[in-house]
């Protein structure tokens, strides 16, 4: 039976570096659910490979229509798990990843208790600096900051917590990668 790995966090801890590193390790067979959003893309973001990039008025209609396991408002922008994502990837027997916010993994985790939740965390003045550094707009930067300690908060609520402080992402890379292949037997 497949499982579902969840990569939470809050912004700036590295869950998209880490998520990159597994998907490239063709050893753990996992495959990436694909989540909905309404913010800009960044550069070098591909859609319908980091995320499925759509309108508000669209994501809304697909919201109200029911077509979300999950959806949520953060940073003023919706992100959702979308049934037919869940579909498309269900078929092949792959386990899956997704890296969610804190609220989607709480909700998924609630709704599904097999998922494997896996909390990425770091030092909160290094996730700072992280969002600094991504470019995005003031007012989206200052909401992200001004959430990291309470989206921390979901870390005890977690199957998993992985450290990814400074410089030590490959460390955070293996022990992810070992919570995963537990899973495997």
């Amino acid at each position: 039976m497949p499982h579902l790995f969840l990569l939470t966090g809050a912004s700036g801890a590295g869950k998209s570096s880490i998520l990159k590193a597994l998907l490239q390790d063709t050893n753990l067979s996992l495959e990436r659910f694909i989540t909905t959003t309404t913010r800009n893309m960044r550069p070098g973001e591909v859609d319908g490979k980091d995320y499925w990039f759509v309108s508000r008025e669209k994501f809304i209609r697909e919201r109200d229509k029911g077509s979300f396991f999950e959806w949520a408002e953060v940073y003023g922008n919706f992100y959702g798990s979308h049934k037919q994502e869940f579909t498309r990837i269900h078929t092949n027997g792959f386990n899956k990843i997704m890296t969610i916010d804190v609220q989607g993994a709480e909700t998924l985790k609630r709704e599904n208790p097999e998922v494997i939740t896996i909390f990425i965390d770091a030092p909160p003045e290094e996730m700072r600096e992280r969002i600094r550094e991504r470019g995005t707009s003031e007012q989206d930067l200052v909401s992200r900051i001004e959430a990291v300690n309470q989206e921390r908060a979901y870390k005890d609520k977690a199957d998993y917590v992985v450290s990814n402080s400074h410089g030590k992402l490959d460390k955070a890379i293996k022990e992810t990668k070992i919570i995963i292949r537990s899973y495997f037997v």
